[in-house]
């Protein structure tokens, strides 16, 4: 004979198969294992329970003979039983979580990824959108079409009541309109529009896309654009089609560009031969501190104001002896004999040399990264 369990030994059974499985487990509706081991209380058992109470829920609220009370519907309420709710009930729970939601943010913009009540919130915007659109015979955006979710006025109103936002972006309509407004003033301004997305990208795209939209509504297609659109755009003188540019604006714009690319390779010369320059300079007073500097000849042919060099005078004129001193840069004088004609190589009068050596000025031949040893300034012998 089969085991009978009454209404309270089932409810215990549901409670431990929930703790057991988790707070949102459902029993399998063919599997046989026990739930405890200490009776043959099986998950097929359990299904079959729920099932009932779904039933007599189901009849209880419709007012027929029922074996449900009220108070076990509240006690399986509590305890989040499993019930089979149809859209009206389903739009009620959401819809009371909605409420809880707003006193605790202040705010019905649930975010569409945290949690379902996010996801219930998107699709009731879609349909109330979807019914707007086919109350207008707009067509909608992707999101609109793809929904299945009804709405119905009595929801509409209670959403619209708690102050619910049924757009959170900005209107297209008022965007449009200032697309137009731009338009308009360009046209006045130029004489044409034909736009250019380089200098006035977000006008050039707003006229592609009505230019499109205009297209698949010649073609019969769904379109977004409207009737009063189309008039406004066409008081304004708005052309539909693809406007080409005249073979004189194209080339004054080629010849613009090339020049302002002139201009533009003519004053990176000129700074990198500055930037040049002052290196240079730079170098000079590191190494050679008594060096003049070089005045740049700026504007003048090299050629024609080149200054003709003097013939270098023999410096062994001024010798009255073929004996020499070697000075190096340590200070240590050390007597050596040379040609008579070695003056020949000194660029420098021997006068102007002494002078530079009475005021410690050393003329240094080489690197400053060649041995001490090695700088040498040669002067003749004072008489």
């Amino acid at each position: 004979m089969e085991e009978t369990y009454s209404w309270h030994e089932q409810f215990y059974y549901f409670s431990l198969f929930r703790t057991l499985h988790g707070p949102d487990a459902t029993p399998g509706k063919e599997c046989h294992t026990p739930i405890d081991d200490e009776t043959y209380y099986t998950q097929a058992d359990l299904s079959a329970w729920i099932r009932e109470q779904n039933h007599s829920r189901k009849a209880f609220l419709e007012g027929k003979a029922s074996d449900i009370t009220a108070n076990q519907i509240r006690v399986l309420d509590n305890a989040s039983f499993p019930w089979i709710r149809d859209s009206s009930e389903r739009w009620d729970a959401h819809f009371r979580e909605l409420l809880e939601y707003k006193e605790k943010h202040g705010h019905c913009n649930v975010p569409r990824r945290s949690c379902k009540l996010g996801i219930w919130v998107k699709n009731q915007r879609a349909a109330y959108h979807k019914l707007c659109d086919m109350a207008t015979g707009r067509g909608g955006n992707r999101d609109v079409k793809r929904t299945t979710a009804v709405i119905t006025p009595d929801q509409i109103k209670l959403l619209t009541e708690i102050g619910f936002q049924w757009k959170l972006r900005p209107d297209h309509s008022d965007a449009w309109d200032t697309h137009y407004e731009n338009m308009k003033v360009f046209i006045m301004k130029n004489g044409h529009c034909r736009v250019s997305p380089k200098e006035f990208p977000n006008l050039g795209r707003w006229a592609c896309e009505m230019r499109n939209r205009y297209k698949e509504k010649a073609e019969g297609e769904k379109s977004r654009i409207s009737d009063e659109q189309i008039s406004k755009l066409n008081a304004i003188g708005f052309q539909w089609q693809k406007v080409t540019m005249d073979p004189e604006e194209k080339k004054r714009r080629i010849e613009e560009g090339r020049r302002k690319q002139n201009e533009k390779r003519k004053r990176e010369r000129a700074e990198n031969k500055l930037k040049k320059q002052q290196e240079i300079e730079d170098v000079l007073k590191k190494y050679l501190p008594g060096a003049k500097k070089q005045q740049p000849n700026v504007g003048m042919n090299p050629k024609k104001n080149q200054v003709a060099k003097k013939p270098k005078k023999d410096a062994g004129a001024n010798f009255k002896s073929a004996d020499q001193i070697t000075v190096g840069i340590e200070g240590k004088p050390e007597a050596k004999e040379q040609n008579m004609n070695a003056g020949a190589n000194i660029e420098k009068p021997v006068d102007q040399i002494n002078k530079e050596c009475i005021h410690g000025q050393k003329n240094l031949l080489g690197s400053n990264n060649d041995h001490v040893g090695h700088l040498w300034t040669t002067f003749p012998k004072p008489t």
